[in-house]
Formats: C-alpha cells, structure tokens, sequence
C-alpha cells in the first residue's frame, strides 16, 4: 500500500514502538501499541490510535510467532481494500 513501517519490538514486554510514514497516510504516524497477554489483542495508545482513526484504520489484531522471527498485524483499510495482514520480518540493526 506504499507505507513504510517500522517496529522496535518489545523495549518492554508486550509493547511495540510503531513509526508509520508515506503518502498514504498523510505524512508520518508514530506512537506505541501493547499486544494483550492473549497475544493478539492489540491495544493502541491514545495518539495512534486518533491518527489512523481519522484516516479510516483499525488494527484488530497483532502477535508475533514463537521464535520472534516474524511479526504479523491484521488491520481493516478504507476505500473498500477490506481487512488485510502484513508480515513484517525481524531486522537487526548494526551500528
């Protein structure tokens, strides 16, 4: 869909670091999302959550496999794109 996302997994136990940039969106989203201890609840903080709300975004659901090596989110697009999951692999940065 033309965004690029960024996730830091995790800097503490069920939350997420979510940067989200590109045209489609207007510019630039960022902010936190907690997995519930279900594992695929996905609660938004307040910001993220009003800033794709606006764009007709919802997340409803989000995990990450056992072995951490992939991250999927489930989220409902506008324009009649319907719901859609992304696959979003495990990067280590190196400085």
């Amino acid at each position: 869909m033309g965004v690029d996302a960024t996730v830091v997994l995790f800097e503490k136990r069920g939350q997420a670091t979510i940067q989200l940039k590109r045209a489609p969106l207007g510019g630039r989203i960022s902010g936190v999302a907690r997995i519930e201890p279900d594992g695929v609840t996905v609660d938004l903080d307040s910001d993220l959550g009003r800033a794709l709300a606006h764009r007709h975004v919802k997340i409803t659901r989000a995990g990450v496999y056992l072995d951490y090596s992939t991250m999927w989110v489930t989220g409902r697009l506008p324009l009649g794109v319907g719901e859609r999951t992304v696959h979003l692999a495990r990067a280590v940065r190196t400085k």
